[in-house]
């Protein structure tokens, strides 16, 4: 075995790496799961105003057949 197998300072270092390591891992795994949760709330809304826009758009047909059609005394 080396000198540096049991060198104190060198095993120092490395707790303190993967301390830091460990910190940034956990850091990096908390940003994509708000990533991923505020991704699943977008794809929610965006499907409600894809709906709201049907709707709208629904309506905006029926209104337009509506307004083409002659009045009953014609």
């Amino acid at each position: 075995m080396s000198k540096s197998d049991h060198d104190p300072e060198a095993l120092a270092q490395l707790q303190e790496k993967l301390a830091f390591l460990e910190d940034t891992l956990q850091q990096l795994n908390d940003a994509v799961t708000n990533q991923q949760r505020e991704l699943i709330e977008m794809q929610n809304t965006n499907e409600l105003l894809k709906e709201k826009y049907r709707q709208i758009s629904a309506q905006q047909f029926e209104g337009e057949a509506v307004l083409d059609e002659k009045p009953p005394h014609y």
